[in-house]
């Protein structure tokens, strides 16, 4: 094995990159498994990490597996309806979706920062249609290597992202999307309300060494719709909603709506509506 000794500059958020790696590893690995990543069983093998410390997060397992469900479909259904859309993966980390949803034609763009891109770079090749970007989502210069005339359809995944941004700096972001690319499109993840401020009580937040603390977490992404005139909600889904079964305990809270809302996260689908 040729170990990979420089995961140690993953401090803070960058590290959940491996936790993500490592659940979609594990679901891999089963026989009745929600996704299957054989990217990423590929890339565990050739990374030295102490990955024992999360084996006990089996909630964040399902939950990492039903998002990575949910956002292959939900890509997966954009770019069927827009063949040579060009699609940005915010916070990319070593997600593995383009290797499944390539249709030959798109544009894909990984943007994280550079020690993640610095990682992401070993396993991956850049072509002309699969490019990386490094830098900051809140150093907006990152949108200027991107084509947006509002004639190429754009889609923007932000999964395992914002909830570690503050709300206001949410809303920035959404505003310059919308700024940048009048009729894109965004898929996001958001914890819910019972989340924040509480990652170290987090099944695998808590075991990781920068321990990335939650800071956002709303009731439902339609409050993105009071930001900004040209956001427009579209709808959202509840992991709850899918594989109630691999939940245990937790699947009681599907019949109390209130907590399913508040404890539950969610991808939600948001578009930057042209108001030209």
């Amino acid at each position: 094995m040729n170990g990979i000794t420089d995961t140690q500059k993953l401090a803070g958020v960058p590290e959940t990159l491996l936790v993500s790696l490592y659940l979609r590893y594990v679901e891999t690995q089963r026989a009745n498994g929600i996704i299957k990543d054989e990217k990423a069983v590929e890339m565990i093998q050739s990374i030295e990490y102490d990955f024992s410390r999360f084996k006990k997060a089996w909630a964040s397992q399902v939950g990492v597996a039903v998002r990575t469900e949910i956002l292959d479909k939900a890509s997966t259904a954009f770019i069927r309806q827009y063949p040579n859309a060009s699609v940005v993966n915010m916070g990319a980390g070593l997600c593995t979706r383009f290797n499944r949803v390539n249709n030959g034609y798109i544009t894909w763009y990984e943007m994280d920062l550079p020690e993640a891109i610095e990682l992401r770079r070993r396993f991956f090749t850049q072509t002309d249609r699969y490019r990386f970007i490094e830098g900051s989502i809140t150093d907006f210069g990152w949108m200027e290597q991107i084509p947006g005339d509002g004639n190429q359809p754009v889609l923007f995944i932000g999964e395992g992202l914002f909830m570690y941004f503050e709300e206001e700096e949410v809303k920035n972001i959404f505003i310059e999307i919308a700024d940048h690319f009048p009729g894109a499109e965004l898929l996001f993840e958001i914890n819910g309300p019972v989340s924040v401020g509480r990652s170290k009580h987090h099944d695998a937040l808590s075991k990781t060494e920068g321990q990335a603390e939650f800071k956002w977490g709303p009731a439902s992404g339609a409050v993105c719709e009071t930001w900004d005139a040209r956001i427009r909600f579209i709808r959202e889904w509840n992991y709850l909603d899918r594989h109630r079964d691999r939940w245990r305990f937790m699947r009681l809270f599907a019949y109390i709506p209130p907590l399913k809302r508040h404890i539950m996260n969610k991808i939600v689908h948001l578009r930057f509506k042209n108001e030209g």
